[in-house]
């Protein structure tokens, strides 16, 4: 019993996404509780044109389109026949039956489908309130300074990513015994990374006089030539920057400490948008983070009306590791909302599910500028 019901209960979620995941075109408006009510009581009257009838509801020729067009276009192109059409048909007559046999069995009352409503209503509430709005409308002066207080998203210097074997001055007696020992490692480097690619890593984490980078291998992380400048000075900016292939080693490099062995790992090239290169793209952010206030105000507006109390010392009392015996009586968690069932649950159910477009995420906003790719950034390099 409880296996025909799990089963049952999944392959209405499933098919309740294409029956009830669109509205219809038709311009009737949203359902009020007095309407909830009356449904409860008895099928409401439709209007349009009867094109099925089960028991006292009926299926519309208006609800059919809408549902029909309601398919992604590869889908539609499926049904332009009649057989295609009575198919499509069908599948909504078949959802009908199992939802009305559940009614009665009571399921509509489970905890599990009320909470799969509950996630419904916060979705559509979601929608309605936020993303249905009129987005906002900025003005150029507004957009500007919205640019220049980002600047750095938009204008980026060329940064490169090296690492160094250093030999300092001071622990290697002096300049000369510094680079003497460079050359060496270098040699013996040029031998070893044709066979291993950590040669250079494990060579620095052994021969480094750099404490902060030795436990890394020597990565120096992505920098500007004007943090390498700051950091070990002009020339190991220089001939940082004058690598060119990922992987390449560059000779003995005297620097103001010591000496270094660079070796590239990535370089990313320099970032310069104008202002008309991104507006749009400032305008979608500007709308997606008032999108936000709104909704973080909304909220706890809510949270005044209705009133919130939070009892905290009873968190301290929950184990998430002890699964549902934490808590002796507790309720279990509702499970996941499944997005379609298995070939297994709907084996028996005799229905196939209309397939739905996916619907769009509630509160899907574009992604902000994303940061120029690495060239080659290697596997291990930190």
């Amino acid at each position: 019993m409880m296996r025909a019901k799990s089963c049952l209960m999944v392959a209405l979620a499933a098919l309740a996404l294409a029956w009830g995941g669109c509205e219809t075109r038709s311009g009737a408006s949203e359902s009020s509780s007095g309407e909830a009510a009356t449904k409860a009581e008895g099928p409401a009257k439709k209007e349009g044109t009867t094109l099925a009838k089960i028991g006292d509801e009926r299926i519309t020729l208006e609800e059919f389109r809408d549902r029909l067009m309601n398919q992604n276009p590869f889908l539609r192109a499926r049904y332009t026949d009649h057989e295609r059409k009575k198919e499509f048909l069908e599948n909504l007559i078949r959802f009908e039956l199992l939802a009305r046999e559940a009614k009665r069995r009571g399921l509509d009352q489970d905890p599990d489908v009320q909470e799969s409503m509950k996630k419904m209503m916060v979705q559509k509430l979601i929608r309605k309130t936020f993303d249905e709005a009129e987005p906002g409308e900025f003005s150029e002066a507004e957009l500007k300074a919205y640019y220049e207080a980002h600047i750095d998203d938009y204008v980026k210097p060329e940064r490169v990513r090296v690492s160094h074997i250093f030999f300092s001055f001071e622990k290697r007696g002096g300049k000369d015994k510094a680079l003497a020992a460079a050359k060496k490692t270098l040699a013996a480097l040029e031998t070893a990374q044709k066979k291993d690619p950590r040669a250079f890593r494990d060579t620095a984490r052994q021969e480094s006089d750099d404490v902060e980078t030795k436990p890394t291998g020597g990565d120096l992380r992505y920098q500007t030539k004007e943090d390498l400048e700051a950091a070990w000075g002009p020339a190991v900016a220089k001939a940082a920057f004058a690598l060119e292939k990922v992987g390449d080693l560059s000779a003995p490099v005297v620097g103001e400490k010591g000496v270094h062995i660079l070796r590239l790992t990535g370089r990313q090239k320099a970032l310069n948008k104008t202002f008309d290169q991104v507006k749009q793209q400032i305008i979608h952010r500007l709308r997606r983070e008032k999108r936000n206030e709104r909704f973080e105000a909304f909220v706890a507006e809510l949270r005044k009306k209705e009133g919130v109390t939070i009892e905290e010392a009873l968190l301290d009392t929950v184990d998430p590791t002890a699964g549902d015996a934490s808590i002796p009586g507790a309720p279990k968690l509702p499970h996941p909302v499944r997005m379609g069932p298995s070939p297994a649950a709907l084996k028996g159910a005799a229905a196939k599910p209309v397939q739905a477009a996916s619907p769009a995420k509630p509160g899907g906003a574009t992604k902000p500028a994303s940061k120029p790719a690495a060239q080659g950034a290697e596997p291990g390099a930190q």
